[in-house]
């Protein structure tokens, strides 16, 4: 199995458990979109003073310092799209909209980095995306979806930014990765990401309520909270690592998995005592075509076979 394949599912491991966090935990405790954002962003800050005391930075020239703090803005903002959507739609639907940034991101790899793949590869990275809507989408719409279809759009717009940002950032990230270490990038990116969470919070209307949500939080709400910042620093680190040894199109392609785990979460989650977690309404054996279509399609993809 390429060592690309394997950091990408340690990356969709991690982010996938972010997803239903981010989606069912605000609700949980009632805090607006912002707060939740905020509060990611102010982790963000203390990961990255535990990533130097662990790493030793590389030199940078100011303005490759810039670009890499410019390419974590982009990729905050569009978390921040993300965070906006996961308000407005199930964790399932959000995910199955999430594969629209990969179509990007492998059409940069493909005509920015001359990323050239197999018939086999081509023919894999269709099925997993596929299979990744079938298996995000095969709910009980009427139950996973606003009742109201201007919500419906909404949320699908903000996924929609979410999906373009983040392919652009990672097609930096990717370019960047040519000439500088993972934990530099993972430095200077978090540093854009807590710029770019302190726009999102100065220039929100929901910012007003900051105080009023803080004091809702407790300390196992914000042990969670800590939780869920290391899946998801553990995730980009991953992803990055992945990115250093493999190509952007197929890396992007094989974290359609993600859909998967976010389906296998939903199902074991609630049964481990996290009842905020919203169950799906069918049964497993449902699924499971969509579950073979995302696996073959990445070990098509992946060329294991």
């Amino acid at each position: 199995m390429p060592l690309w394949l394997l950091y990408s599912l340690a990356s969709s491991a991690s982010y996938g458990f972010c997803n239903i966090f981010d989606k069912y935990l605000p609700n949980k405790i009632d805090i607006a979109v912002t707060t939740h954002f905020m509060l990611n962003a102010f982790m963000t800050l203390i990961s990255m003073i535990v990533a130097i005391t662990i790493w030793p930075l590389q030199p940078l020239a100011v303005e490759i310092m810039i670009l890499a703090t410019a390419t974590g803005i982009i990729v905050g903002f569009s978390f921040f799209c993300y965070f906006q959507a996961a308000a407005t739609l199930e964790a399932p639907v959000v995910s199955a909209f999430w594969q629209i940034g990969r179509v990007f991101a492998i059409l940069i790899g493909y005509y920015v980095f001359d990323e050239r793949f197999t018939l086999i590869q081509g023919f894999g990275i269709i099925i997993v995306i596929l299979g990744s809507v079938l298996l995000s989408t095969d709910y009980k719409i009427s139950r996973l979806l606003p009742k109201n279809s201007h919500h419906i759009a909404h949320g699908f717009y903000w996924m929609l930014g979410a999906s373009l940002l983040l392919s652009i950032g990672n097609g930096f990230e990717k370019h960047l990765l040519f000439t500088i270490s993972t934990p530099t990038i993972f430095f200077y990116g978090s540093l854009g990401y807590v710029l770019a969470g302190l726009c999102g919070f100065l220039f929100s209307s929901s910012s007003q309520t900051f105080k009023k949500d803080i004091k809702k939080i407790r300390p196992k709400t914000f042990g969670l909270l800590i939780i869920r910042k290391l899946c998801g620093s553990c995730g980009l680190i991953a992803v990055l690592f992945a990115f250093s040894v493999g190509p952007l199109s197929l890396v992007t392609a094989s974290r359609a998995l993600q859909s998967l785990i976010v389906f296998i979460y939903i199902l074991i989650l609630p049964k481990l005592g996290l009842t905020f977690v919203k169950q799906g309404h069918e049964k497993t054996y449902q699924k499971l075509p969509a579950m073979i279509m995302v696996i073959l399609g990445v070990f098509l993809a992946a060329e294991v076979f």
